[in-house]
């Protein structure tokens, strides 16, 4: 969506035919993203929180940091998805469809593109899809997660500082990897709360729960209300995607 997005404003696509193909729809608040920066930038009309100061702490050291001149930035997942696309609506030449992809071929003058209901071809292709097996299937490169869940919770102490992102704090157990809480305030009393770790292996979704559940339990409150979930696995690897990239296809 950032990508067909920075293509409508370039205006060098306009006499072009563009398919988005996606097997989700993008209309629940799937995601939170957060950035760092010290301009005006494109998404500025739906960042829904800044934050100039930032806590990074362990179990016995805390620094507050001074981010100026950079701010950092919050945009809710479903901000974004409807502002991409209202964009997107007003260019005929712009086309999405709910399916999900499950072949991609590319051939000398086009490329084949396969869907559960039907088959499409064009002169080139973005490609979001990740490969899992490209990644795994190869011993060079280390390949870990980046790993989370995430609560956003309404509590009834006033237990954030809604002036301060918490990036991030490892005074929780290690356990023999990498783990840290992220908090994203947005008043004293809600807050989106991440645990987050750095392995190769995921965790059954109970014992991210129950570290939220204790963190939220140090800074002072055990009564709360759950009002949205989230959770993800990023891949954190040095391999190198950008070698599968072809004449047709390049993979974003």
């Amino acid at each position: 969506l950032m990508t067909v997005y920075k293509m409508v404003l370039s205006g060098k696509f306009a006499d072009q035919s563009i398919l988005l193909l996606d097997e989700n729809q993008k209309k629940t608040n799937d995601r939170t993203w957060c950035f760092c920066a010290k301009e005006v930038t494109v998404w500025d009309s739906v960042i829904s929180k800044k934050w100039d100061s930032a806590l990074f702490a362990n179990e016995d050291f805390k620094r507050d940091l001074d981010l100026n001149p950079y701010q950092y930035n919050q945009i809710r997942g479903i901000d974004f998805y409807d502002f991409v696309f209202a964009a997107l609506s007003k260019h005929q030449n712009i086309t999405f469809l709910k399916e999900k992809v499950t072949d991609i071929n590319e051939l000398e003058t086009h490329v084949f593109v396969g869907t559960e209901e039907n088959r499409y071809t064009s002169d080139y292709l973005f490609n979001s899809i990740y490969t899992k097996a490209f990644a795994e299937r190869q011993t060079k490169y280390p390949v870990l997660q980046q790993h989370f869940v995430g609560w956003l919770v309404k509590t009834e102490a006033a237990v954030f500082n809604p002036e301060q992102a918490t990036f991030m704090d490892f005074s929780v157990e290690q356990k023999g990897n990498t783990r840290f809480m992220y908090v994203l305030p947005t008043s004293k009393t809600e807050a989106l709360i991440e645990y987050t770790l750095f392995s190769e292996k995921l965790l059954a979704k109970e014992e991210y729960e129950n570290e939220i559940q204790l963190y939220l339990k140090k800074l002072g409150t055990d009564t709360f209300e759950i009002v949205e979930k989230e959770q993800g696995s990023i891949p954190m690897t040095c391999y190198p995607f950008w070698k599968k990239n072809t004449k047709r296809v390049l993979n974003i």
